[in-house]
């Protein structure tokens, strides 16, 4: 147990030691009911201001912010992917982009096993890994409160991985997520030529105040947290951004790739 879900299954355990449910907390700390749900699920750290008024409310006397201060802040930065993997749990938001393939928090089950089959690298388990990728998408459920915005260049739409049957379920799996109200997919057409970000993906994550980045390559990942890095890359997406088409006009996109798939 990493010291961040310690602390969170402290914070549930004052709760309901003292006869509070969530919404009562909520309420008694002025925050929404999904922040506390963040907080008991180690997905946020209660910043300063909140953990005294939790204290208050709890009466745990300082020891939740002994544990913050102690453990959380003092947790030891773990191997690149724990790393961003933590963030990615903990993000209030998380912008994509993928010009390849389609991001793994939107693949679905067969799609991944070809992505991770074909990547060049030694598989061992293919199973628990294509497991360990789905099993990461639950954090697009709506009652997580995280946002997300997933920019696609168009050819991924038009590339066969595996099957026709394979790519028609996943692209009616994008159209399926983008229902999601904290779900946003956009698709650059083909024909807008070189833009900012074709070098690679990346993903910017939002936590508690800071902006993460998280950058990859054929051998290994960065997480980049220098705010110096994170504004190059920030900067980046907004052109990213102003590239892509509008969501309405990019299911119309996926519609249509869905169609060529067909058997």
């Amino acid at each position: 147990m990493t010291a961040r879900k310690f602390l969170a299954r402290e914070i549930a355990f004052a709760r309901e030691a003292k006869g509070m449910t969530r919404e009562e907390l909520a309420e008694a700390v002025y925050v929404s009911k999904e922040l506390v749900r963040a907080w008991e699920s180690s997905r946020r750290v209660p910043q300063p201001q909140y953990l005294e008024n939790i204290e208050e409310a709890l009466g745990t006397n300082g020891y939740l912010k002994r544990l913050c201060d102690d453990l959380v802040k003092a947790e030891p930065v773990p191997e690149y992917m724990g790393r961003w993997r933590e963030i990615e749990d903990a993000s209030s938001s998380l912008l994509w982009y993928q010009p390849m393939i389609i991001p793994g928090l939107l693949q679905t089950p067969e799609y991944a096993r070809e992505i991770i089959l074909n990547s060049g690298r030694e598989v061992d388990d293919i199973d628990r890994q294509v497991q360990d990728r789905i099993q990461r998408q639950k954090i697009l459920a709506p009652e997580n409160s995280l946002m997300f915005v997933a920019i696609l260049d168009e050819v991924v739409l038009n590339r066969l991985v595996g099957s026709k049957k394979i790519m028609r379920e996943q692209l009616l799996k994008l159209l399926e997520v983008a229902q999601q109200p904290n779900v946003s997919i956009q698709v650059v057409r083909l024909g807008s030529g070189a833009y900012p970000g074709l070098a690679g993906d990346f993903g910017i994550a939002a936590l508690d105040g800071h902006e993460y980045v998280y950058v990859d390559d054929a051998f290994s990942g960065d997480v980049l947290e220098d705010p110096e890095d994170v504004a190059v890359m920030k900067r980046v997406w907004l052109t990213l951004h102003s590239h892509a088409c509008s969501a309405r006009e990019s299911m119309e996109l996926i519609e249509k790739a869905v169609k060529q798939w067909e058997t």
